[in-house]
């Protein structure tokens, strides 16, 4: 009985086997046909910034591009810790939080990557800049991604409605190797959405949310740069050189220190053990 049963079945899979390639088009011509309802609707991009009522700034609307923004903020504080609780304090004010703090003692500094709601950025980066301390430097710049935007939304639509078209094959498939190759087909486009709808949210969570990196540091100035060319630049190098040889001496010095009486100890003895070997000789 199960010889029969094994016999059935390989004559399944090679008949499904021996008909792969007639039906691989048929099901990839059936899968990227669109539906009549679905041809008839209008792309993602094109609802996402045509039919869109107008959003936030920095969403995509009526008349509007999306728009990344990010900044990048160096101000010169008296005190770094009371800076850095007042940026934060500013940054929660405005529904934003930290992505990521660093702080350093010497000298002392701090740096923060803020995520900002874009219609709260512009507003924003002027308190940090005026409220905090003195402004250094300020660098900003907005991409536009509403071309990006359009193609992913309307890729994830298609490979959605693919994926629907698939499945709807997959209930009718009458064969082994059909259901085989479905399903094959069905776990790539499966991988193909997951990453369109990765890519699709990352591109909302930038138009969304403004990037503001932001760098405090002290008001105490660094020491500058000595220079050491010239005369007296040559002069206090010698001077530098010679104090370390002196020092170099004094340190070996200090280590033979302790072993001089051993040292002095050894010396007499072998003077007299000399001295005995020459009144031998002379005696001779």
């Amino acid at each position: 009985m199960r010889k029969a049963l094994y016999v059935v079945a390989a004559f399944l899979l090679l008949t499904g086997c021996s008909s792969s390639s007639t039906q691989h088009a048929r099901l990839d011509s059936e899968a990227a046909a669109p539906a009549p309802e679905e041809a008839a609707r209008p792309q993602s991009g094109e609802r996402s910034l045509k039919d869109q009522k107008p959003g936030e700034p920095g969403e995509p609307g009526q008349g509007q591009r999306a728009i990344a923004y990010s900044a990048n903020l160096r101000v010169r504080v008296e005190k770094v810790e009371t800076a850095a609780a007042k940026a934060k304090e500013l940054v929660a004010a405005a529904g934003g939080y930290v992505a990521q703090e660093r702080t350093n003692g010497t000298p002392p500094s701090a740096r923060f990557d803020f995520q900002v709601p874009a219609n709260g950025y512009s507003g924003l980066l002027d308190a940090l800049a005026k409220q905090l301390g003195e402004k250094v430097s300020l660098e900003q710049s907005a991409e536009d991604v509403t071309e990006e935007v359009s193609d992913v939304d309307s890729r994830v639509e298609s490979a959605e409605a693919a994926l629907k078209r698939l499945r709807a094959l997959l209930s009718r498939a009458g064969t082994v190797g059909e259901v085989l190759q479905v399903t094959e087909e069905l776990d790539q486009r499966q991988a193909d959405l997951d990453a369109l709808k990765a890519r699709q949210k990352s591109l909302s969570q930038r138009v969304k949310e403004a990037s503001i990196t932001l760098v405090v540091v002290s008001e105490k100035a660094e020491p500058a740069e000595e220079d050491t060319s010239g005369f007296l630049g040559g002069l206090k190098a010698g001077w530098q050189d010679l104090t370390a040889f002196v020092s170099g001496l004094l340190t070996g010095f200090g280590w033979l220190l302790p072993f001089s009486p051993l040292l002095v100890a050894l010396f007499f003895l072998g003077r007299l053990l000399v001295r005995r070997r020459r009144d031998r000789r002379q005696a001779a």
